[in-house]
């Protein structure tokens, strides 16, 4: 017998705890545990559990009809989007913090912004202070940046003088080699400069009148870029178009690159034919899976997400996803689309940009206030359950047969006699 009661605990419990996530399932085993080892007479114990469980199935219902939190908000732009993107990031965060949840941006980090142009002027200030450790270290990190970027940050002039000083603080440090290597670089990009000879010792306008006359010898050749044509190009730090052929001198150039929705792309190319066709290797980092959005969602402890995705085409207009998900189950509960058009306007269509983020904040208010709503659930495609399925009709039948089973024993008088015990039967041989 105290078996049997205790099997049936276990599987009450068992279904209790997993329906409740544990709390009101505890109190109700225990409740149960007590009525089990209790002398109630049999008919009293069966009312008695049925009042509990069916007032369960009441609390259950109204438990799984209860507001939910608001949902987390996950952000997601490509690399080199327009600013529109950078909007949108600020209208969902303010929206966020409004009906208290909060935006967590999983876009790739930007690049660095760079800096071969301040240290081209430290090294040059250096240069001429005769600060030989601050001028090299300066003119180092410069020709280091411009390996990496292709000249990005740099116009043409400065990126031959890069090169230029490169040669004069490698000539103060008595590397006469070195100097003469970057003579020619300097001299590579730009045939055609003269150097003032105010500005300049006449040592030094000779030694590049040299280096000129060396390149010079040198044949000609054609560079293009083969890119889209909404990517913005440079070569030897001067803008180019997509298919141009440019005419250089053969040797070492710098390519650079920036296309919208991918990482910038800067090399140093090595131009030996007559005609060469540089392209760009841009690398796009793929936004984040529905599973990933999901998971970091769960880490946060939200039971819905909504994943903020921008998508740029080259040429296009970003456009913005929102998209509300179960992160249980991963069932997607809806989806809107907002174009980010006119969200950056100027004085001349304020009224546009101001009527665009007021389209994008609704949106997004409506989706969170969509979770918040007792009735959300009625949203999804599941078709509604017969009346006579619903925990409210089984409860109170529940509980009327449970009252009706326990008030002739609450209402009677007579108490129990107790009972007897004998023992029985032959012993054996």
């Amino acid at each position: 017998m105290i078996r049997r009661k205790a099997s049936a605990v276990f599987v009450l419990c068992r279904r209790r705890v997993a329906a409740w996530r544990g709390t009101l399932g505890a109190y109700l085993c225990a409740l149960t545990g007590a009525l089990l080892a209790s002398r109630l007479p049999r008919g009293a114990l069966v009312g008695a559990l049925a009042l509990l469980w069916s007032t369960s199935a009441l609390a259950q219902e109204a438990e799984a009809t209860a507001p939910q939190a608001p949902p987390l908000v996950v952000f997601y732009a490509p690399l080199r989007v327009a600013s529109e993107a950078d909007i949108a990031r600020s209208l969902l965060a303010r929206v966020a913090r409004s009906r208290g949840t909060a935006v967590v941006d999983m876009s790739p980090p930007k690049p660095p912004e760079p800096r071969a142009a301040t240290e081209l002027e430290r090294a040059i200030s250096a240069y001429h202070r005769f600060e030989e450790d601050q001028a090299v270290a300066a003119i180092e990190a410069v020709l280091a940046e411009v390996e990496v970027t292709g000249a990005a940050g740099l116009s043409a002039r400065m990126l031959g003088d890069a090169f230029l000083y490169a040669a004069l603080i490698a000539a103060q440090q008595g590397d006469s080699a070195l100097a003469w290597e970057r003579w020619i670089q300097a001299a590579t990009l730009d045939p055609g400069r003269r150097l003032d000879p105010v500005r300049f010792p006449p040592g030094v306008v000779d030694t590049f009148e040299r280096a000129l006359k060396a390149v010079s010898e040198r044949p000609w050749a054609e560079v293009s870029i083969d890119a889209d044509a909404s990517c913005a190009l440079t070569l030897d730090a001067q803008a180019v178009g997509a298919g141009e052929w440019v005419r250089v001198v053969r040797g070492r150039h710098y390519v650079h690159a920036s296309c919208s929705g991918h990482a910038s792309y800067g090399a140093r190319v090595l131009v030996a034919e007559e005609r060469a066709v540089v392209r760009p290797v841009l690398a796009s980092p793929p936004p984040p899976s529905a599973a990933a959005v999901r998971e970091l969602a769960g880490r946060n402890g939200a039971d819905m997400v909504i994943a903020a995705l921008v998508t740029a085409s080259p040429g296009t207009t970003p456009t913005l996803s929102l998209a509300l998900l179960d992160v249980a189950s991963g069932r997607e509960r809806g989806r809107v689309f907002a174009s980010l058009a006119d969200l950056d306007g100027d004085a001349t269509d304020e009224r546009d940009s101001a009527e665009a983020r007021d389209a994008l904040t609704r949106s997004l208010e409506s989706l969170i206030d969509q979770v918040g709503r007792p009735d959300w659930l009625a949203t999804s495609s599941a078709p509604p359950s017969p009346w006579y399925r619903s925990p409210w009709v089984w409860g109170l039948a529940g509980a009327a047969v449970g009252a009706a089973v326990v008030l002739p024993f609450l209402l009677d008088d007579n108490t129990a006699d107790g009972f007897d015990a004998r023992l029985g039967g032959q012993p054996s041989r």
